[in-house]
Protein backbone atom coordinates (compact mmCIF):
# COMPACT_ATOMS: atom_id res chain seq x y z
CA UNK A 1 0.00 0.00 0.00
CA UNK A 2 2.71 2.47 0.75
CA UNK A 3 4.32 1.42 -2.14
CA UNK A 4 1.00 2.60 -4.34
CA UNK A 5 0.99 5.98 -2.48
CA UNK A 6 4.70 6.70 -3.20
CA UNK A 7 4.32 5.75 -6.30
CA UNK A 8 1.36 8.01 -7.30
CA UNK A 9 3.19 10.89 -5.68
CA UNK A 10 6.00 10.73 -7.91
CA UNK A 11 3.85 10.32 -10.41
CA UNK A 12 2.10 13.50 -9.81
CA UNK A 13 5.25 15.38 -8.71
CA UNK A 14 6.37 14.38 -12.18
CA UNK A 15 3.59 15.79 -14.13
CA UNK A 16 3.34 18.77 -12.30
CA UNK A 17 6.56 19.76 -12.82
CA UNK A 18 6.61 19.33 -16.67
CA UNK A 19 3.32 21.80 -16.52
CA UNK A 20 4.79 23.95 -14.78
CA UNK A 21 8.38 24.30 -16.68
CA UNK A 22 5.42 26.30 -19.46
CA UNK A 23 7.35 28.89 -21.62
CA UNK A 24 6.76 32.45 -19.89
CA UNK A 25 7.79 34.40 -23.23
CA UNK A 26 5.22 35.95 -25.68
CA UNK A 27 4.27 34.06 -28.64
CA UNK A 28 4.67 36.11 -31.12
CA UNK A 29 7.66 35.96 -33.60
CA UNK A 30 10.84 37.34 -32.56
CA UNK A 31 9.55 38.75 -29.02
CA UNK A 32 10.44 37.69 -25.77
CA UNK A 33 8.56 39.88 -23.57
CA UNK A 34 6.60 38.15 -20.50
CA UNK A 35 3.35 37.08 -21.10
CA UNK A 36 0.56 39.36 -20.40
CA UNK A 37 -3.00 37.31 -21.63
CA UNK A 38 -3.59 34.48 -23.82
CA UNK A 39 0.16 33.57 -24.20
CA UNK A 40 0.96 37.41 -25.52
CA UNK A 41 2.82 40.67 -24.18
CA UNK A 42 0.80 43.42 -23.74
CA UNK A 43 1.69 45.09 -27.20
CA UNK A 44 0.57 41.88 -28.85
CA UNK A 45 -2.31 40.75 -26.74
CA UNK A 46 -3.92 44.71 -27.58
CA UNK A 47 -3.01 44.89 -31.25
CA UNK A 48 -4.84 41.21 -31.72
CA UNK A 49 -7.60 42.68 -29.50
CA UNK A 50 -7.49 45.88 -32.01
CA UNK A 51 -7.66 43.54 -35.06
CA UNK A 52 -10.32 41.59 -33.68
CA UNK A 53 -12.23 44.37 -32.85
CA UNK A 54 -11.97 46.29 -36.08
CA UNK A 55 -13.09 42.87 -38.16
CA UNK A 56 -16.26 43.15 -35.66
CA UNK A 57 -16.84 46.50 -36.55
CA UNK A 58 -16.24 46.04 -40.78
CA UNK A 59 -18.98 43.11 -40.25
CA UNK A 60 -21.62 45.31 -39.34
CA UNK A 61 -21.47 47.78 -41.87
CA UNK A 62 -21.72 45.51 -44.51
Amino acid sequence: MKKRILLLAMVSMIMLMAVACGSKDCKAKNCSNDIYEDGLCEVHYFEKALKDGLKDLEGLFD
